[in-house]
């Protein structure tokens, strides 16, 4: 059974959401650092990492993807750069302690972020041109549900 293009956005899309709570600045990277024993200025640093580290770097790679022919690629590289990135960081919780542990996990976030820029601007170019102006908003709604 061939499943189609809607179906495979909509589940990767799911799993890009379920990974950003996983990889959540706000609530569970903080307790990890906690649990790790990381010092609290590490906690600190969570949410500028992960906000511009997904923000920042879109305006540079825009401009390099264009000259990308297939950039379903550059998704699925972004995809594979954020699941390292969240294995990562639940390997420092766990294998490291105290500072080791707080560096790792914030160098990880930040590859994360990096692989969550590449990802979101590839998926909505890859989204519009395979998925029709009228099943857009479905699936939207999809993932959010």
């Amino acid at each position: 059974m061939k499943i189609d293009a809607f179906r495979k956005m909509v589940a990767s899309l799911t799993l890009t959401s379920v990974g950003d709570r996983l990889a959540s600045a706000k609530t569970t990277l903080p307790w990890l650092l906690g649990v790790a024993g990381a010092p609290t200025w590490c906690a600190g640093l969570l949410v500028p990492v992960r906000e511009s580290g997904s923000m920042l770097p879109q305006v540079w790679l825009a401009h390099r993807f264009r000259r990308v022919a297939v950039r379903k690629w550059i998704w699925v590289w972004g995809s594979a750069v954020q699941a390292a990135g969240l294995f990562g960081m639940a390997w420092a919780g766990v294998a490291l302690e105290g500072l080791a542990a707080g560096l790792a996990v914030l160098a990880l976030l930040g590859l994360f972020s990096l692989g969550r820029a590449g990802a979101s601007l590839a998926s909505k170019d890859v989204m519009g041109r395979v998925i029709g102006k009228e099943r857009r908003g479905r699936l939207n709604g999809w993932k959010s549900g």
